[in-house]
């Protein structure tokens, strides 16, 4: 098995492990992934944020983009282009997202777009990761281009359960310098804070 198949059985494997979680138990993991990243000094510094909007078997992000509009930060959302290109896209609210490319929440094309150098913080998705910041993501690659051109703080959000000895790694895969889960927040480099 080659390293892109040994990714896509290994997402296969976290989205039905995740099917079978109960929505209670996911719901207060989500909740603690949401109250640690929330008590971040590079989040609560930033006063334009980049979020994800979950989808599917990611962490959720609503409440963290909702904490973020009551904080009086800009808020830019990922829209996903032509060629794996994606943009950070300014809402005012959570009611601009509609479903889009895979019915993944996204706003309008004709939104605001931010250069990647006016974002303050940036919140990523991953399906699993390693204790030394390798992350496996849907499989598109938009994040790894995303973090080739973008060099500011940023997070990604993990639920515990999915932080894996190892992960298929390919060299255009980009290590992560901060991982959030619902027990820890671990700072590559740094030793890892304990909620």
């Amino acid at each position: 098995m080659n390293i892109t198949e040994a990714k896509i059985a290994l997402r296969r494997k976290i989205r039905s492990e995740k099917k079978q979680l109960s929505p209670q138990s996911l719901a207060a993991e989500n909740a603690a992934i949401e109250k640690n990243l929330l008590s971040m000094p590079e989040y609560k510094r930033a006063q334009t944020i980049f979020c994800f909007v979950s989808y599917g078997a990611e962490p959720e992000t609503r409440g963290i983009l909702a904490d973020a509009f009551a904080s009086g930060k800009r808020v830019a959302v990922p829209l996903c282009g032509q060629n794996g290109v994606m943009y950070a896209v300014l809402i005012g609210s959570l009611d601009d997202l509609k479903p889009g490319m895979m019915g993944i929440p996204e706003p309008p094309a004709i939104a605001p777009r931010l250069d990647f150098s006016e974002l303050g913080f940036a919140v990523l998705p991953a399906l699993a990761c390693t204790e030394d910041g390798a992350r496996l993501g849907q499989g598109g690659g938009y994040y790894d281009r995303f973090l080739a051109a973008y060099h500011g703080p940023s997070a990604v959000l993990c639920h515990e359960r999915f932080m894996l000895d190892s992960i298929p790694e390919e060299a255009h895969d980009a290590k992560m310098l901060t991982i959030v889960t619902e027990k820890r927040i671990i700072q590559l480099g740094e030793k890892a804070v304990e909620s």
